[in-house]
């Protein structure tokens, strides 16, 4: 079975770099978490649907079960705060950041990136963004700790 992250340029960066699998799953966790926060914040509290960069509409997410059967009851209202905060909390970690890692990371997450992986190779995009997502990485877990 090949991993989740081997489809897609960022994933295939993370593997060339990283020596432990361990350590690229939790990378590719934060990269997973904050990319779902963008997305539920642009479309929950700015009604935006899409990524800025992207000139295709969103198209519909797959069809899951959910075998632990349970039901979001939050109010529309309660689900546009939690939008809110958990975007505020990922705001809070790309100020962590220097300016050229938080362009790295944005232009990534918003489609506008140079080509990260080309050749069979990272590409120098690609490891601006591996180092800006191993320090964004450092900072969400370090925040995770302190809860």
């Amino acid at each position: 079975m090949t991993a989740e992250w081997a489809g897609d340029d960022l994933g295939r960066v993370l593997m060339r770099q990283m020596r432990s699998e361990d350590d690229l799953r939790g990378m590719w966790r934060v990269w997973q978490a904050f990319l779902a926060s963008a997305r539920n914040y642009r479309t929950r509290v700015l009604s935006i649907s899409g990524s800025i960069g992207s000139t295709l509409p969103l198209a519909p997410e797959p069809m899951q079960s959910d075998v632990s059967h349970s039901v979001d009851i939050r109010t529309a209202d309660e689900k546009d705060d939690d939008a809110r905060a958990s975007w505020s909390r990922w705001s809070s970690y790309l100020r962590g950041l220097t300016g050229q890692e938080r362009a790295a990371i944005q232009s990534v997450e918003d489609g506008t990136s140079r080509p990260l992986w080309l050749q069979r190779a990272p590409t120098w995009a690609g490891i601006e963004a591996y180092s800006a997502l191993a320090h964004l990485t450092e900072i969400a877990e370090g925040a995770q700790k302190c809860r």
